[in-house]
Order: C-alpha cells, then sequence, then structure tokens
C-alpha cells in the first residue's frame, strides 16, 4: 500500500474557461509550498495528488498543505488496485488494516462507523451502497466497531477512480479554501505591528490577491524590537501569501518636521496622511492596486 495525499480544490470548480488559468496557479502554489520536500506530483479528474513521499514527513506536507489559499480539503489515503473482478482484494485488506489502526487507537468504549464508497469508475458492476456493504462486513468481523450511518465516530471512505485505482482514508483535513494567491492583482499592507493589518492582509490573500507589505520606522521613537515584531508578522502573513517583500521606510525626519511646524492636535492625522501618500508612492512603484491596513 502506497501512501498518497488527495488534494480537493473548491471555488475554482465554479470558473469557466478560464479555469485553467486557476488551476494552474493552485498548482504552482502548491508545489512552491511543499518545496524543499521530496515528491511525485500528478492530477486526474479534479484531483491533484502527493505521491511518492517520505512517510517521516508526513507531518509537514500537511502543514504547509493547510496554509495554500484555493485548497477546499485533502486526505492522506492509502493507494491500492481497485480489481473489481477479484472482488476488491486489495481494498479489502487496505480497509481491513485501516479499521485495526483505527481501533488501537481509539479512546472510545464502543465506537461507531460508516463505509463510505465513492464509485467514479462505473466500469464496476455493483453500486456504490453495495460494495460499501461488502468492506463494512470486513471491519465488522474484523474489529469491535458497530455500525452507525447516521451518529458514526469513524467514516472510512473509499474513492475509486477511473484509471483503475481507489484510495482509502478515514480523515479529511479542511483546507484554507479561498482562491489561490495570484489571480486577483497585487495590494500593498501597511503593517504597524498590530492584529489588524495582518488580518485584513489574511482575507486579501484568500481572495487571491499577491501582497506585498511597507512598514514605517522612527528610531529612536521606536525600538528595533518593533521593527523585529513587524517582520515576524510578515513572515507569519507569508507562509499563507508567499513571497511577501517588505519595505521599510525610516520615518524619523518627517516625524521631526511635523512635530516642529504643526499643531500638536492634528500631528496623528498628518503623519498618517504622510504614510499614506508615501504608500501610495511605493504601491505605483510595485504595480500594487489596493492599500490594505
Amino acid at each position: 500500500m502506497e501512501k498518497v495525499i488527495i488534494i480537493r480544490y473548491g471555488e475554482i470548480f465554479l470558473k469557466g474557461k478560464n479555469r485553467d488559468y486557476f488551476e494552474s496557479l493552485l498548482i504552482k502554489n502548491i508545489k512552491q509550498a511543499l518545496s524543499g520536500l521530496k515528491f511525485d506530483f500528478a492530477r486526474s479528474q479534479g484531483r491533484y495528488f502527493v505521491e511518492n513521499f517520505d512517510v517521516d514527513d508526513e507531518f509537514e506536507f500537511v502543514d504547509r498543505l493547510k496554509k495554500v489559499f484555493g485548497i477546499y480539503s485533502f486526505s492522506v489515503a492509502y493507494k491500492v488496485e481497485t480489481k473489481a473482478n477479484e472482488d476488491f482484494c486489495d481494498v479489502r485488506e487496505c480497509i481491513k488494516q485501516l479499521a485495526i489502526k483505527t481501533q488501537e487507537e481509539t479512546l472510545l468504549k464502543a465506537p461507531k462507523f460508516r463505509v463510505t464508497v465513492k464509485r467514479a469508475d462505473k466500469r464496476i458492476p455493483l453500486a456504490s451502497y453495495e460494495i460499501a456493504a461488502k468492506l463494512g462486513g470486513v471491519v465488522l468481523a474484523n474489529t469491535s466497531f458497530k455500525v452507525d450511518l447516521k451518529e458514526f465516530d469513524y467514516d472510512f471512505l473509499v474513492d475509486m477512480r477511473e484509471n483503475g485505482y481507489s484510495f482509502v482514508y478515514s480523515d479529511v483535513v479542511q483546507g484554507a479554501g479561498g482562491l489561490p494567491v495570484g489571480c486577483s492583482s497585487k495590494g500593498l499592507m501597511l503593517l504597524s505591528g498590530g492584529i489588524d493589518s495582518p488580518v485584513a492582509a489574511y482575507m486579501m490573500a484568500k481572495r487571491g490577491m499577491k501582497l506585498c507589505a511597507i512598514h514605517f520606522c522612527s528610531p529612536p521613537y521606536t525600538s528595533e524590537k518593533a521593527k523585529e515584531k513587524v517582520v515576524e508578522l510578515r513572515n507569519i502573513v507569508e507562509k499563507y501569501a508567499t513571497d511577501v517583500k517588505l519595505y521599510v521606510v525610516p520615518f524619523t525626519e518627517i516625524q521631526m518636521e511635523i512635530h516642529r511646524v504643526c499643531p500638536a492636535e492634528f500631528m496623528i492625522t498628518i503623519m498618517r496622511r504622510f504614510m499614506m501618500r508615501i504608500a501610495s508612492i511605493v504601491a505605483k512603484q510595485a504595480e500594487c492596486k489596493a492599500l490594505i491596513t
């Protein structure tokens, strides 16, 4: 049995003639997110597959894929030959081993289960519910699980694809959703060190916007630690948005001049106005079409 990761997209499915564009971006972002790890990538019938990876890196793969916008969900599954003409022998053995492993790890006293079969391969003469009944019998014969089709604790899923292979798994990991980063132009986020701007940037990246960042530092009025916090926030956002370039603008001289010539009650407003004007210039040079704050 070979372990693979099945990746599913959601919103992209609704796209029309430009769907290939969104898919190519998503594939590019997935490969970039997994850079440094060894794997093979394949696609088939609205699914992506990460194959031939080191099982010791499984948790790293899962952690990185959770942060890729455009992924609706994914599952770590076992890939076996369907062999419908041999009574699904490999699938039966696979679901048996998965059920036994699940029973060994469960903390529940009387776990309940069901088997869900998706039969994309219409060459198989049996209906999905008939195959599920066969495989459910295997689980019953080898574990102490009880059947409950509605209020179940474990759902053993079998995806029988058109290429003659089946994928057996029990967990579906929720992805970040949204659209792949890069499909909605670029935006410049103003990072001050607070939580508002990173959250706003996250929400824009989820809608496909590529991000840059700008920070205004005013030493000695702002410390090096404040700058480090901004860099840390950029790094967190970058895990989701990829390649977030940070512009650090020295603001001390402007701040001192404002303090010297402007009324005290207008200082904050004027400083923010200058920051917006500078950010607009940087955004234009960086080909960003929006300011995010």
